[in-house]
């Protein structure tokens, strides 16, 4: 029969490369899971900017078409059908100015989201694809130590 003591310390170092690689799997992976929350905060930071830039848009077209009013009141064309032309034309630019601001912090944001998806999935890929190897590990260490040793006689089971 083998040494038990050196089949006891053959089979630590597989035992602690298993748990090690366990160990830095889920390291792995909590870290991917805080990138991933990272990433949906920039988001949503993103969105909140783009509103509040198009907020700010709007309030320049506002401002803009009071400012033009007041200009065609004191020049005395104020209902003329050009100065409503040109009132429109501003709202309709002010408001496309802002839904671009929303639409590129949307896009934006969506990118980031993506991102933090990715980095959650490839943590969760990464902590499942150790796990296997553990098992793999596991399983190739059993198999050796099953088969007999150069020396020792192959078990059989006792006859009934």
């Amino acid at each position: 029969m083998g040494n038990p003591l050196m089949a006891a310390g053959s089979a630590i170092g597989p035992a602690i490369s298993i748990v090690s690689n366990l160990r830095a799997a889920k390291s792995a992976n909590q870290m991917a899971k805080a990138q991933a929350a990272e990433l949906h905060k920039r988001a949503n930071h993103r969105r909140a900017l783009s509103q509040r830039e198009a907020q700010d848009a709007a309030t320049k077209s506002a401002l803009a078409r009071s400012r033009f009013r007041a200009l065609a009141a004191a020049g005395g064309g104020g209902g003329d059908p050009t100065t409503r032309t040109v009132l429109a034309r501003i709202q309709g630019e002010g408001a496309l100015n802002a839904l671009n601001l929303l639409a590129n912090g949307e896009f934006r944001a969506q990118s980031h989201d993506f991102a933090g998806d990715a980095a959650r999935f490839e943590g969760k890929v990464r902590y499942q694809k150790a796990v296997l190897d553990a098992i793999s590990d596991a399983t190739s260490f059993a198999a050796k130590f099953a088969q007999p040793q150069p020396g020792q006689a192959k078990r059989t089971a006792p006859p009934r």
